[in-house]
């Protein structure tokens, strides 16, 4: 019975080792990190980081398409076949004009490890804007009531800058008849931050 018993669980750890290897066969990427924190920066800078990773399976890791969660970041593989025992290198660029506060980036390797198909990285940090105009406009719709054919309406807007900088108009565009600015020849104005300006609006 005892080495019937003794038979039984060497068969049973022969077993598991084969479903072990078994299991650790195949392509099977690691990632060095899988975040990066670039901190504070102003905005329109460039933000540049290489993610290195490793194939630690024992056949080859395909990377098949690198995604990125929006369109301000772009990343690249250094090779899109890696050898068992290889690394590899994700380079992530992030374009940080336009945008403001706290961000977080998405990368998406995808993959033929088939425990992680779609491995993910991140690019997290601030934004710091510094100086900078914003143009406030009351009101943003006018209602201009009847108007007979040939009549004219004259109404009045008010443009704030609620920035940080001065705010520059170049120029007022009107369209289908609206006039914006009045007699004004001189259209380029300069409006201080936490001031205001008023701008004719006329129709006809």
């Amino acid at each position: 019975m005892k080495r019937f018993y003794r038979a039984f669980a060497l068969c049973c750890m022969v077993l598991l080792i084969g479903v072990q290897s078994v299991r650790a066969s195949g392509p099977k990427i690691h990632l060095d990190e899988e975040g990066y924190d670039f901190g504070t920066i102003k905005q329109g800078t460039e933000v540049v980081h290489e993610f290195k990773f490793k194939n630690t399976g024992d056949a080859d890791l395909v990377i098949t398409d690198v995604k990125t969660s929006c369109g301000c970041t772009a990343a690249v593989t250094s090779d899109k076949t890696i050898a068992p025992n290889k690394e590899g290198v994700i380079k992530v660029t992030f374009n940080s004009g336009g945008r403001n506060g706290p961000q977080t980036k998405t990368v998406t390797i995808v993959s033929n490890d088939p425990e992680k198909p779609n491995a993910e990285i991140r690019l997290t940090g601030k934004i710091d804007p510094g100086e900078q105009p914003q143009i406030q406009v009351e009101p943003m719709a006018l209602d201009i009531g009847v108007v007979e054919p040939g009549g004219a309406s004259s109404h009045e807007i008010t443009i704030t800058n609620t920035g940080t900088a001065d705010l520059v108009i170049e120029e007022y565009v009107g369209r289908s008849g609206v006039f914006v600015g009045g007699d004004d020849k001189d259209r380029k104005k300069t409006i201080k931050p936490k001031e205001s300006m008023k701008v004719k609006v006329e129709l006809g």
